[in-house]
């Protein structure tokens, strides 16, 4: 069962961040795209292992969100992290609960773009939503997560308690 991040899975996520920040900053200020990628850090401070994601359709991010969950819940993993741009919707669980998840947001009136920083360690979960700026190309201040806090809600096959099977 999922429970709400400790003080040193925010603390390293904030760094991880932070340097999406700085490197994803510069890719969306050259007006590219920040290609799907899903890192595995381990806890030795090791150069974490990251892999390119192509988005070929929903079994793509299905195979990747069961591998994101796999590679967290390995002891030696700080974290598994998913940094993707995404289209989102947000808001109280009412207006949630009414997105017809079965189909895509992109012509949703009320999305926003983003990037989104989604990280799994163990049986906690945090994520970093940071506006995508268009047309100016910048990335805006980031809202940080933790879909397990009390008062939180969070759906889709990347919520930490999502059955992808």
């Amino acid at each position: 069962m999922a429970r709400e991040a400790d003080a040193a899975f925010k603390a390293w996520f904030d760094r991880i961040v932070a340097t999406t920040i700085a490197v994803g900053g510069k890719i969306i200020g050259q007006g590219n795209e920040h290609v799907p990628m899903l890192q595995v850090h381990k806890d030795d401070g090791s150069e974490p292992m990251i892999i390119a994601i192509p988005w070929f359709g929903p079994e793509a991010r299905d195979i990747t969100a069961h591998f994101q969950k796999m590679a967290a819940a390995e002891p030696t993993v700080a974290g598994a992290v998913l940094i993707s741009e995404s289209w989102i919707v947000s808001g109280d669980k009412a207006e949630v609960d009414k997105v017809d998840m079965t189909k895509s947001i992109a012509d949703h009136p009320d999305r926003k773009e983003c990037m989104i920083v989604n990280a799994l360690r163990g049986d906690m979960q945090l994520l970093a939503l940071i506006p995508i700026e268009r047309p100016a190309n910048t990335l805006g201040k980031p809202e940080i997560i933790d879909p397990n806090a009390p008062g939180q809600y969070l759906v889709g096959r990347f919520a930490q308690d999502h059955d992808i099977h």
